[in-house]
């Protein structure tokens, strides 16, 4: 499992940044590295406080923080 460091989060907090569903600023990585987030009202045009499991962790980056393709 990749070891969640500051560059880590950043990198996983920049790719939900730029999708097109979800809050950037409400993403949690669990412990299994379970990357869950909540839909974001400016990008959905509807209010859903129920948070998502958008991925995991190590499909959606490696191990140097760079994005894996299709993410």
């Amino acid at each position: 499992m990749i070891a969640v460091t500051k560059e880590i989060r950043d990198s996983i907090v920049s790719i939900i940044a730029d999708s097109a569903e979800y809050d950037a600023s409400t993403v949690q990585i669990s412990k299994s590295g379970e990357v869950t987030a909540k839909k974001d009202q400016d990008k959905t045009a509807v209010y859903d406080n129920a948070r998502y499991l958008v991925g995991n962790i190590e499909e959606m980056i490696d191990a140097n923080g760079n994005r894996q393709i299709g993410w």
